[in-house]
């Protein structure tokens, strides 16, 4: 019965798969509790992730050092604002500027790759070279490039990481389109006339789909790393506004006196990003067609 249930809904496949592979399913939970912690980081976080404490709270140790109190459970940093408020609030603006550029890049490279993998011809030969020489850079040095012309921000940092990553999409989709394209049921589809924007939104774009939502998800672990590591380097987010990889930047210069400043942001930038990863990897093998063979 489980077998039949499966072959009609890839998707409970999916969710048995990820059920069933421990690592996978916290990894999962790990990821849904980010984002419900972003959504409700007004009534979950103690204090306002900018509110200052220049006398007599700067530096203060988490709850279980000597010194530290139930007050500021994980301490606080060099202005004496809260760490903990601080990594509800900028789980926020992480997984924005982690999710939003990847759509963005959606946008640019899914369309590119199926208008060279379908077309062919002279359309894939220019656009496929243009994407090429994208993908000569790697990501995070082109991100940075775009980010320094455009400037500093969180909408300028969110263009830089998409644009990045829409090469990626590019080349993955025309790979796609060119092992769907002479497949029997695009053939009917053109014998019967179709128009090409209906035969490949309507009838190629849904079979590869599965394949996009596997690169979604590795993309949005790689836009975030990228994005907290512009933000380390002063190209990110603009202070006081709370974001994981500026946290590391405001932590380095106090990393004997507060390595609280840097230790948890960087565990909740690896610990969402390996999630990202490991949830990824759980999808690629469940929507494998091979794998629902098996």
């Amino acid at each position: 019965m489980l077998h039949s249930v499966n072959a009609r809904s890839p998707w409970v496949r999916t969710w048995t798969e990820i059920r069933g592979n421990k690592l996978a399913f916290l990894s999962f939970g790990i990821v849904v509790a980010t984002a419900l912690i972003a959504v409700f980081a007004p009534w979950l976080a103690p204090h306002s992730p900018e509110a200052m404490q220049l006398v007599e709270g700067r530096l203060l140790p988490p709850f279980f050092m000597e010194g530290g109190n139930t007050s500021h459970v994980l301490g606080t940093d060099a202005t004496g604002r809260d760490v903990l408020s601080r990594l509800i609030y900028g789980s926020r603006v992480s997984l924005c500027i982690g999710i939003v550029p990847v759509f963005f890049g959606c946008l640019i490279g899914i369309p590119v790759g199926l208008a060279a993998g379908y077309l062919g011809g002279k359309v894939d030969e220019a656009l496929m070279r243009v994407t090429d020489i994208l993908l000569a850079f790697p990501s995070i040095l082109l991100a940075l490039i775009i980010v320094a012309f455009l400037g500093q921000g969180i909408f300028n940092l969110m263009i830089a990481v998409g644009l990045a990553s829409a090469p990626a999409f590019a080349r993955i989709v025309r790979s796609a389109v060119l092992s769907e394209r002479n497949r029997e049921y695009v053939a009917s589809a053109e014998s019967l006339g179709s128009a090409t924007p209906r035969i490949v939104w309507r009838h190629i774009f849904p079979n590869i789909t599965s394949s996009l939502i596997v690169l979604f998800t590795i993309n949005f672990a790689s836009a975030l790393l990228e994005a907290a590591g512009l933000s380390f380097l002063g190209l990110g987010v603009k202070p006081p506004t709370a974001e994981w990889g500026a946290m590391l930047a405001d932590g380095k210069n106090y990393f004997y006196d507060g390595w609280w400043m840097i230790v948890f942001p960087g565990i909740a930038i690896f610990l969402v990003v390996m999630s990202l990863n490991i949830l990824g990897d759980s999808l690629r093998d469940a929507l494998d067609p091979r794998a629902a063979k098996r």
